[in-house]
């Protein structure tokens, strides 16, 4: 029996189990809590079941999130997400740095950290969390932690034993038979196409970046295969896949704020025009 049925009851049947309202409840109100969501509601608890964050208006569940335990790294995620929600970048990033510092085991929890630090002009912070995705999944077998894990640490130029263990992250998920692998390996191929150009084999690089892999990252592998025709010195090539990766995409700030892909903000938002 929910809390409804004791709501509208002349006086509450025993025992007593609820706590006064903060504020008077709304006109209608059995109506409205029959009413089915509709689907901008049925997406926020959606949301917040799938980020793990309270629902509601995002700085409600601030202000809830700062109760709960600060020795938990679920305690940052729940900030975290309700300032992205918000459009608060750089206090979001400070966040998801604290709750980095409590070590998350699940590599989903880091993943996106290393692009918001460049999107945000970070680059310290980039190179410092580049070390750490290889200290904790260098070793991983999972095709999929190995890919994103590489595809990150290529966003700069990397040291070259940073991008040696980059690159064999990246071959173990290129060269996985698993059905899921397989299901990727355009994003697979992307990202070796990145290793190969980080380590200046333009032309091997070339390769990677074909027709499949153009389908897909949005226009980060057009701005890949341009940076690649430039050191090529085919610069006329390169302007034309320049311009077509950047008219293709919508650039509005608003809209990436929230969500950015780190792939797109290292090879869109940071490139000069050929």
């Amino acid at each position: 029996m929910g809390s409804l049925y004791r709501w509208v009851q002349s006086s509450e049947p025993r025992p007593r189990l609820l706590s006064p309202w903060p504020l008077p409840r709304s006109a209608n109100w059995i109506r409205r809590v029959n009413e089915p969501l509709d689907d901008k509601e049925l997406d926020a608890v959606r949301w917040s079941i799938r980020r793990g964050s309270p629902c509601g208006q995002a700085n409600w569940v601030v202000s809830i999130a700062r109760r709960l335990d600060t020795t938990q790294w679920q305690f940052y995620k729940t900030i975290r997400n309700s300032q992205l929600k918000l459009g608060q970048s750089a206090e979001a990033l400070a966040s998801w740095r604290q709750m980095l510092a409590l070590h998350p085991p699940d590599h989903g929890e880091w993943d996106g950290y290393a692009g918001k630090c460049l999107f945000l002009d970070r680059p310290d912070e980039y190179r410092e969390v580049r070390q750490n995705l290889l200290k904790r999944f260098g070793k991983t077998t999972d095709p999929s932690i190995a890919e994103r894990t590489g595809r990150s640490c290529l966003f700069l130029e990397a040291t070259p034993d940073e991008l040696q263990q980059a690159t064999a992250l990246i071959d173990l998920a290129l060269n996985h038979e698993s059905p899921q692998a397989r299901g990727y390996r355009h994003y697979y191929r992307f990202a070796k196409g990145l290793a190969e150009y980080r380590a200046g084999r333009y032309e091997s690089a070339s390769k990677y970046v074909d027709s499949d892999t153009l389908r897909f990252l949005g226009p980060a592998p057009r701005l890949l295969l341009a940076m690649i025709q430039h050191h090529l010195n085919r610069s006329e090539e390169a302007r034309q896949t320049y311009e077509t990766a950047i008219a293709a995409f919508d650039w509005n700030l608003e809209k990436r704020r929230r969500r950015t892909s780190g792939v797109t903000t290292c090879f869109g938002e940071k490139q000069k025009p050929f």
